[in-house]
């Protein structure tokens, strides 16, 4: 049985959109979010269909963030502009130990890298006072404190301070300026109960917005987590974060 239509390859056609003649197997069938328009275009009038009319016709799973990641601390994509992030992937990063935070430090104890956790723990007992002096000290950093105002520090005890772990919680931070002094302590607004079921770790944060000295540039942090009155007490650290709110 033959074609019901006549072969078209001599046939003269008129565009629909600009009027002009062309052969009529030069022209195009339109096409608008998949359905055909019933005109019939040359090639110098013809588009193709729009893509963007399929968006969320079709299932599309193309996530980009990873879980848990854990980037090289050395390159600059890991760090917040001029803030510092610390997870302790690789070593302690030159996190140290301190009596006081005033100009003549004196290291007790110790700060031991835990490569199989990415954790540091901090043992920071003084022989001679008998008694843990728990300054955890940051190396030198360059932080702007009018673009990063909250400082975060995730850390469990694996060893309670004597005689009661909550009451003898300080969880005050120092910072230094550039002026070389630790000019002023703030309190974590966390309380953390060391000791809760589930969930070891607690996330100490302090919200420094509005404090009037921290300003400038940062250039080292320091953490008392207990009183000096303490016998005991080994904590953990599992990274320090200096961020945006």
């Amino acid at each position: 049985m033959g074609s019901p239509f006549a072969s078209s390859k001599n046939a003269i056609g008129i565009c629909d959109r600009c009027g002009f003649q062309y052969s009529l197997p030069e022209l195009k069938s339109e096409v608008v979010d998949l359905h055909a328009t019933g005109f019939l275009v040359c090639p110098q009038c013809w588009d193709p269909d729009q893509p963007q009319l399929q968006v969320g016709r079709w299932p599309v799973s193309d996530p980009q963030a990873l879980r848990n990641p854990r980037p090289p601390q050395g390159l600059s994509q890991s760090r917040y502009g001029g803030a510092v992030r610390y997870d302790f992937t690789d070593s302690d990063q030159d996190f140290s130990l301190t009596r006081d935070v005033g100009a003549g430090d004196v290291v007790f104890g110790t700060v031991v890298h835990q490569a199989d956790s990415g954790t540091i723990l901090c043992s920071p007992y003084d022989t001679v006072a008998g008694r843990t002096l728990n300054g955890v000290v940051s190396p030198v950093v360059s932080i702007d404190a009018a673009s990063y105002d909250f400082v975060r520090v995730r850390v469990k005890t694996g060893s309670g301070p004597v005689p009661n772990p909550n009451q003898s919680y300080v969880g005050q931070m120092y910072w230094r300026t550039s002026s070389g002094a630790y000019p002023y302590s703030a309190r974590s607004e966390t309380n953390p109960d060391w000791f809760q079921m589930g969930e070891p770790y607690q996330l100490l944060t302090w919200g420094l917005r509005g404090e009037d000295d921290w300003a400038g540039t940062i250039t080292g942090l320091y953490w008392v987590f207990f009183s000096d009155v303490t016998t005991s007490g080994v904590f953990e650290i599992d990274y320090v974060r200096v961020e945006e709110e």
